[in-house]
């Protein structure tokens, strides 16, 4: 039985991302923090680690797995494109940066 897949016209840019939380941590080698969101008001994705490399002041954002026995991981969610990737990290930065400032400065 095959499935209906929906799909989105990859040349259609628009992703709302909203609802952004930010959960600082305890500075552990880059990792300085979880975060969630909500995209397009419709899906929650959370447990979002970011992460900082002081040398070239750039963030990336490493999203969440399954590790089995075997030392196997697999992925439980991530963007599928280069676009949503980058607009949920963007996103994501831009708070976290305005959460810094309101706190340090």
């Amino acid at each position: 039985m095959a499935k209906q897949v929906m799909r989105r016209d990859s040349s259609d840019p628009s992703i709302c991302i909203s609802e952004i939380q930010l959960f600082p941590i305890k500075p552990h080698k880059s990792l300085v923090g979880f975060a969630s969101c909500v995209l397009n008001g419709q899906v929650y994705i959370g447990g979002i680690a970011l992460h900082c490399d002081l040398a070239n002041q750039s963030f990336r954002c490493v999203y969440p797995t399954k590790k089995f026995r075997d030392g196997k991981e697999m992925p439980i969610y991530h963007p599928i494109t280069r676009e949503a990737g980058e607009a949920i990290q963007k996103a994501i930065v831009t708070e976290w940066e305005n959460l810094i400032k309101r706190e340090y400065f």
